[in-house]
């Protein structure tokens, strides 16, 4: 799991919130001095409850029989008491192993099923790029049009973002972005119309379907199909600030 803190920015472009983290988007902003306080707080906290849990695990672990049947049984009738326990008072006893700290916050994000696993979505990407051509063709990383023209997809991305309030609720097609770029991107050209698509993916956005079919594209990172958590990587687009002038 990764932190992926997602900021609210002032008008000069400085950091001055947090709406998302872990994976989670907030109700409400965090301004950075409470998160900061909260982290305090919350990390000598859980080193002291991880370090209890893991000593009481221990004396668990001793008082367990030796022999492979006995222990079956005796783990058996653990897990029947701590059962009566979870359903008469609905607290869920905690146990300090390896594994998973939960497959809810896996398969889950703000109460939705995420989109689908990474593996299916990257490959789902390389389909979809094939099919509409997108490997091929796009405007020349030495032209300064491109930069304006990603620039306005960015920032069409980045307030649509504000108003859904996470990036597994975005929904972005490539025509909404053309429209935008029509009307933001300094002596736009029609031509470039067919070389968005390529560009984007160039660039490093996703291609992916939504539940109803329709094909959307977005900068990959935290919360878009196909990314790796392992990686850690977001695309810059998601740290800038749409409301910067341009150049």
């Amino acid at each position: 799991m990764e932190a992926n803190y997602e900021y609210k920015f002032d008008k000069n472009g400085v950091p001055i919130a947090v709406i998302s983290a872990f994976g989670k988007t907030l109700s409400e902003e965090l301004p950075l001095d409470k998160m900061v306080a909260i982290n305090e707080i919350v990390s000598d906290a859980a080193a002291t409850f991880v370090d209890e849990c893991r000593k009481a695990n221990q004396k668990l672990k001793k008082a367990e029989p030796k022999d492979v049947v006995e222990r079956e049984y005796a783990q058996a009738f653990l897990a029947y008491h701590l059962h009566l326990h979870q359903e008469k008072t609905g607290e869920r006893v905690t146990f300090v192993a390896p594994g998973k700290i939960s497959t809810n916050w896996e398969q889950k994000e703000n109460g939705k099923e995420v989109l689908t696993k990474a593996e299916d979505a990257r490959s789902e990407h390389k389909k979809l790029a094939e099919k509409y051509n997108a490997y091929e063709g796009a405007l020349s990383e030495d032209d300064l049009n491109r930069a304006f023209l990603i620039m306005a997809c960015e920032n069409y991305v980045l307030l649509k973002l504000e108003e859904v309030g996470s990036r597994s609720a975005l929904k972005c097609q490539l025509r909404d972005l053309w429209n935008y770029a029509i009307e933001n991107v300094p002596f736009v050209e029609s031509s470039w119309e067919e070389l968005l698509l390529p560009t984007l993916v160039q660039d490093g956005w996703v291609l992916f379907q939504d539940d109803e079919g329709g094909v959307n594209i977005l900068p990959y990172g935290s919360g878009i199909p196909g990314y790796d958590p392992k990686m850690g990587v977001d695309h810059p687009a998601w740290a800038r600030n749409p409301a910067v002038t341009w150049p």
